[in-house]
């Protein structure tokens, strides 16, 4: 088996899978082929309780309005039924543990996939900024502005959604850029101060109009965006 970018390239491997794990199911002996049910009762019963982990906790640290209660009930339901699949490998109640493992995997996976997995919003952070900008009309694509300065978040998924005209640059590079152009920036908190202190030197000025909290998937940090527009120097 190797890495795929996409789940259908291995597609054809599952029917064979499928016909292994038949077999093991419907001859069940004793000694060694005992022991090796015994193991995958185990690993079974850990990679469930796992998922159940994921469920219960993921949505506490990466969403940011977390419905905690029910994120638990449903993780104590998996925890529970993979207990009980586990506990069927282990007696050796092969056949009965397979047809139970078919319906909790389907369960599992529309769990995760429509239930945990679009909740996560903090690991989202190139549609939020999106979102934003369409919110205040500065959206280059939807709203016809002028295209945003991206300062320290350089995600492609920003540029998709953005537009391929997006500029980039560092925190002084992109406030000269900003000053220029009175384009939205996005600026990554890092380079904020760097931002701030060179707009302020070429005498201009910013307003934040929205901030993004989140997690940068791709180095592991967590990130704070500040997403400023032009405003005039007020006159005395």
């Amino acid at each position: 088996l190797t890495a795929t970018k996409l789940p259908h390239y291995t597609l054809p491997l599952y029917p064979a899978i499928a016909l292994i794990a038949a077999q093991a199911a419907f001859h069940v002996g004793n000694g060694r082929a005992r022991r090796v049910e015994k193991a995958g009762a185990v690993v079974y019963g850990v990679v469930g309780a796992a998922i159940a982990g994921l469920i219960a906790f993921a949505p506490h640290f990466y969403t940011s309005a977390p419905n905690d209660a029910a994120s638990v009930a449903v993780a104590g339901l998996i925890a529970a039924a993979s207990a009980l699949v586990a506990s069927l490998f282990w007696r050796g109640q092969s056949l009965k543990a397979a047809h139970a493992s078919a319906l909790l995997s389907a369960a599992v996976a529309g769990t995760l996939l429509v239930g945990v997995l679009p909740g996560l919003d903090r690991f989202v952070l190139s549609p939020r900024i999106s979102a934003a900008l369409d919110k205040a009309d500065l959206h280059p694509l939807r709203d016809g502005a002028a295209p945003v300065i991206l300062s320290g978040f350089y995600e492609p998924s920003a540029v998709f959604l953005l537009g391929t005209k997006t500029m980039m640059a560092e925190g002084r590079d992109a406030a000269e850029k900003f000053a220029q152009s009175e384009a939205a920036a996005v600026v990554e908190g890092r380079e904020d101060a760097a931002f701030l202190s060179r707009l302020h030197e070429l005498g201009g000025n910013a307003e934040r109009f929205a901030e993004i909290e989140g997690f940068n998937y791709s180095n592991g940090d967590d990130v704070i965006l500040r997403l400023y527009r032009f405003a005039p120097q007020s006159r005395p």
